[in-house]
């Protein structure tokens, strides 16, 4: 099983809402999940995105990004 370091430096493609092609940017993520999480306690942001880095592999939709997100 991969750790969340190496998932970040491997480069993914992703599926756009459109259909086109972008490439999996974490920072995004990860800015994405602190907003989300601002104002909540005992909620950790890094470990939102750790888990959901996991789920992650190379031609994933940005549909399914966002329910990884929500189940971690």
């Amino acid at each position: 099983m991969e750790d969340a370091m190496t998932v970040a430096s491997r480069t993914f493609t992703i599926i756009k809402k459109d259909g086109s092609q972008g490439t999996f940017d974490e920072r995004k993520m990860e800015k994405a999940v602190a907003r989300a999480c601002q104002g909540l306690e005992n909620v950790d942001p890094a470990v939102i995105v750790e888990s959901a880095s996991k789920q992650l592999y190379d031609g994933v939709p940005t549909k399914d990004i966002i329910k990884t997100l929500i189940i971690s």
